[in-house]
C-alpha cells in the first residue's frame, strides 16, 4: 500500500511539475497569426479591402527570456506581411521597465495608413505579489504571528476575489500615462482616447475610435463617437471587453478588445478561471461576440499577468475589412 502511494504521489508531483513547465516555458511562446475576414455593408470600405493587425495585452518586461522567444516568432509570423492600420488594445507595458522594450519592437511594425492604441489598465500602474504583504503600516506593532496571519488573510481574499471574476488588482505603482502617450506619438503610433480619426487613403474613408480604460481610466464613449458621421463605416478600439455592455456602442461596425487574455489558465470542465470581462463566460473568456446588431473581437493577447498560460496560447490577428 505505502509502494502504491508513493508511486501515486510521484506522478502527481511530476505531472504537476511537466504541466508547470508548459506553462511557463512552453505555451507562452506559442503565439499565433490568425486571420478573419469582417464584411461592412457601407461605402468607405475600398474594393480591395482593408486589412488591421490587432495587438494586445503585451505586457512588456525588461528582462524575460519567453518574451523574445516569442517576439521573435511574431517578427516571423509578420514577416511579409502586408497591413494597412495597427490597433493596440492597451496593457502595453507590465512594468517601467519594459517600456523601452515595448517601444523598439513597435519600431518594426510598419502599417500603409497608420498605427493606433488605447490605454489598459496594466498601463496605468504597475503590479507585484508585494501588494498582496502588510503594509509598513500594517506591520508597525504587529508580531511574526499576526503579521502571518493578515498575510494568510489577503492571499485568500484575492483568490476568492479571482473565482467570483471580481476586479482583483496587484497594484504596486502608479505609471505616468501621459509619457507612454508621448513616447508612442514619437513613434508614429496615435493614441485615441476618447477620440475618433478619419483614416482616407487607398480608396478609404472609414473612422476609428477609442475610449480610455474602463476601470483605470475615464472612458467617454460619447465624446469619442461626437465627430464620427451616423452613417460611416466605423472601428472602436477598447481595451475592456465590457465596452460591449454600452449602448453607444451599437453604432461600432467592428469593436476590437483584448484584456482577458484567453482566461490564460483554462482548466479542465471548469474553462476560464478568471474572465475579467463580466459578461463572458469560462467557456469563452476571448474571440467573437455577437449579437443586437454587434460584433466584437476579443484578443487572447501577447503577454500575461503572471508568466503562464494554459489552453490560451497568446495570439496576434489579421482582420480584413472587405464590402459586404
Amino acid at each position: 500500500m505505502r509502494k502504491w502511494l508513493g508511486w501515486f504521489i510521484g506522478v502527481v508531483i511530476g505531472a504537476g511539475a511537466g504541466l508547470s513547465f508548459y506553462a511557463h516555458r512552453v505555451e507562452r511562446a506559442r503565439v499565433s497569426l490568425d486571420r478573419f475576414a469582417v464584411p461592412i455593408d457601407k461605402p468607405g470600405i475600398p474594393e480591395a479591402g482593408l486589412t488591421i493587425l490587432h495587438l494586445s495585452d503585451f505586457h512588456f518586461r525588461v528582462a524575460d527570456p519567453v518574451q523574445e522567444v516569442r517576439l521573435a516568432r511574431l517578427r516571423g509570423l509578420l514577416a511579409g506581411e502586408h497591413y494597412d492600420l495597427v490597433a493596440f488594445t492597451g496593457d502595453l507595458i507590465h512594468n517601467r521597465a519594459g517600456a523601452s522594450r515595448a517601444l523598439a519592437f513597435l519600431a518594426e511594425l510598419h502599417p500603409l495608413l497608420g498605427a493606433f492604441s488605447v490605454p489598459g489598465n496594466r498601463d496605468y500602474w504597475e503590479s507585484s505579489f508585494k501588494a498582496i504583504l502588510p503594509t509598513s503600516e500594517e506591520r508597525r506593532n504587529l508580531s511574526a504571528g499576526a503579521w502571518m496571519r493578515l498575510t494568510v488573510c489577503k492571499v485568500r481574499r484575492m483568490v476568492r476575489m479571482f473565482a467570483a471574476n471580481q476586479r482583483a488588482a496587484l497594484r504596486f505603482r502608479t505609471n505616468d500615462v501621459p509619457a507612454v502617450h508621448e513616447a508612442l506619438r514619437a513613434q508614429g503610433i496615435e493614441p485615441l482616447v476618447n477620440r475618433a480619426v478619419n483614416i482616407t487613403g487607398n480608396g478609404s474613408n472609414l473612422w476609428l475610435a477609442g475610449v480610455d480604460d474602463l476601470t483605470q481610466g475615464r472612458p467617454d464613449l460619447a465624446s469619442a463617437l461626437a465627430l464620427v458621421p451616423q452613417d460611416a463605416p466605423l472601428v472602436l478600439l477598447a481595451h475592456n471587453p465590457d465596452i460591449w455592455l454600452d449602448e453607444g456602442a451599437g453604432r461600432a461596425d467592428l469593436i476590437l478588445s483584448g484584456h482577458t487574455h484567453g482566461g490564460q489558465l483554462r482548466l479542465p470542465l471548469l474553462g476560464a478561471w478568471y474572465r475579467q470581462g463580466t459578461h463572458l463566460s469560462r467557456r469563452q473568456a476571448a474571440g467573437w461576440f455577437e449579437g443586437d446588431g454587434r460584433r466584437m473581437f476579443v484578443s487572447r493577447g501577447l503577454g500575461e499577468s503572471f508568466p503562464f498560460r494554459l489552453g490560451a496560447p497568446p495570439q496576434a490577428a489579421l482582420i480584413r475589412l472587405f464590402r459586404a
